[in-house]
């Protein structure tokens, strides 16, 4: 009897049971803003928007607001709605190092926002920028990875100094058989191309906040910070772009220690991956507050800063052991030979993978054909040459 009372409270507990369903029935609305004003010559921009339910990953656009920034030598720059949520300096404005800006936002609902006086500070150069084979610790690889590590010093004149970075790397793309011909499929004819496309560009920039202080140097400097990795086995595509020629641009913003702190906080958040039981720091706000009611919280920051740049171009022989120069970035192997043209050429070239190449040898030429990617460039990456690049 005694095993037959405790099965029957053990079924009775299970089948007690019941799924949570976890339903966000209220949350707050707060207004989200982004704002960065720098002394580069161009239009600048502030994104507004709402937060979310968190079950809801749609961005809440802030839209028909009224966005100005006033300074201390009473100046008005004036901003437009371009796109939803999305405001813009009506001419180009450049910040004026030693100069305080203040961010004001009027709502369609009329809640006034302001910040706090920002004052854009002098730049500081950046010296150095450079290369070096690395053992990085990965986290996706759960052990080091080997790669190129590129790193930045920067000299400060007085104090310490609080940087914000950005990078933008660029990389030569070079076909192994470029293609001379373009196949007429109306008379099964090859023509002549007026320009051979062998040669392309791609672009790739930074993702994730990249921060820096000299609080911990005596000198008050930067030294080898950690600006960009580029390693072997993390991403299938990385090494290639260090095949030819790479050049890497970097971007230092000169922020205030206010902003620096609002950034470590945000970025010591996006990190951690959280979970229900981790130490909840609540919302993370910067240097916004409302007017209209002083206990909203508002999301964001206005970042008032100074920046400089500094472009370096890397070949493969600039870089030290074991650095090894990688593999083409697809398979491509010695095409096919196709000669007389035929069926089997108007398969291949109507599946759209493939083009035609020719190699002189003798006194006559042999064609060939080849995937696309091992043809021609220009169908995945950019074949002009940026302004900037230096051969």
């Amino acid at each position: 009897m005694r095993k037959i009372i405790i099965i029957y409270l053990f079924v009775c507990s299970i089948s007690c049971i019941e799924p949570f369903d976890y339903k966000v029935n209220d949350y707050d609305q707060n207004l989200v803003v982004e704002a960065i004003l720098t002394n580069e010559d161009k239009h600048h921009q502030v994104k507004l928007t709402y937060t979310s339910p968190i079950n809801d990953q749609e961005e809440i656009f802030a839209t028909g607001a009224k966005v100005n920034i006033t300074s201390s030598n009473n100046e008005t720059i004036s901003f437009e709605e371009i796109e939803p949520g999305i405001y813009q300096t009506i001419n180009k404005v450049r910040g004026q190092i030693g100069i305080e800006y203040k961010l004001n936002i009027n709502t369609k609902e009329d809640r006034v926002y302001e910040s706090s006086l920002e004052k854009l500070p002098e730049s500081a150069p950046i010296t150095s920028l450079y290369a070096r084979f690395e053992n990085v610790p990965s986290a996706e690889l759960n052990r080091n990875e080997g790669g190129i590590q590129f790193f930045i010093d920067t000299e400060l004149n007085n104090g310490p100094g609080y940087f914000r970075y950005e990078w933008e790397e660029t990389y030569l793309i070079v076909v192994p058989y470029p293609s001379e011909l373009s196949f007429n499929l109306a008379d099964c004819t090859f023509v002549e191309r007026e320009e051979i496309i062998s040669r392309c560009y791609q672009n790739r920039y930074s993702e994730g906040l990249l921060i820096a202080n000299s609080n911990s140097n005596e000198l008050n400097n930067i030294r080898a910070f950690p600006l960009h990795f580029i390693g072997n086995e993390s991403e299938s595509d990385a090494p290639y772009r260090l095949r030819h020629r790479y050049s890497l641009l970097a971007k230092q913003y000169n922020i205030n220690s206010s902003t620096y702190e609002y950034y470590r906080k945000l970025k010591a958040a996006n990190e951690s991956g959280g979970s229900l039981f981790d130490e909840q720091q609540g919302a993370i706000t910067g240097n916004i507050n409302s007017v209209t009611d002083d206990g909203e919280a508002v999301l964001g920051n206005f970042e008032v800063s100074s920046v400089t740049s500094k472009r370096n171009f890397f070949n493969p022989e600039d870089f030290n052991a074991p650095f090894e120069r990688p593999d083409n970035l697809f398979d491509c192997p010695f095409g096919q030979e196709i000669f007389p043209p035929g069926d089997s050429l108007l398969y291949y070239i109507t599946t759209g993978f493939y083009d035609v190449y020719k190699r002189t040898e003798g006194f006559g030429a042999t064609l060939y054909i080849g995937t696309k990617n091992c043809v021609r460039c220009d169908h995945f990456a950019n074949p002009d040459k940026p302004d900037y690049w230096i051969d």
